[in-house]
């Protein structure tokens, strides 16, 4: 399935390739970090020289324009917007802890409905 991701602030499309490609931070260091586009595949590409705790919160960022993508309902959430091939927009949800499987996406109107994903979901409340 085609997935295109973009930022929820400047629209740019974040997913140039194969992956999700995204800013992040974490204690002052910056880097570019690629997750897999399949909701629910928690698959992260890495720089070598960086090594990701489990638990650690991440800042995550939009490459282009570098706005903050944490969702403000749920602070150890970020969000982009998706649209499928078949031209569906959604809104996906996922943890920015590390290690953390939780991913929420959320079909919109007409037929808003929300697709669960991962593991520790039950450390979220479903969006509304």
């Amino acid at each position: 399935m085609d997935w295109i991701y973009s930022c929820p602030k400047c629209t740019a499309i974040v997913n140039p390739g194969p992956n999700v490609i995204l800013l992040g931070r974490r204690e002052g260091r910056e880097v570019l970090l690629a997750f897999h586009p399949e909701p629910g595949n928690y698959e992260v590409a890495v720089p070598h020289n960086i090594v990701i705790e489990k638990g650690e919160v991440w800042e995550l960022f939009c490459p282009v324009c570098h706005e903050d993508l944490t969702f403000a309902a749920e602070d150890k959430m970020v969000a982009l917007n998706m649209t499928t091939g078949a031209g569906d927009w959604h809104k996906v949800l996922f943890s920015r802890v590390a290690g953390e499987k939780a991913t929420f996406v959320i079909t919109q109107e007409p037929d808003r409905h929300v697709e669960a994903h991962g593991a520790d979901l039950s450390g979220y409340e479903q969006p509304q």
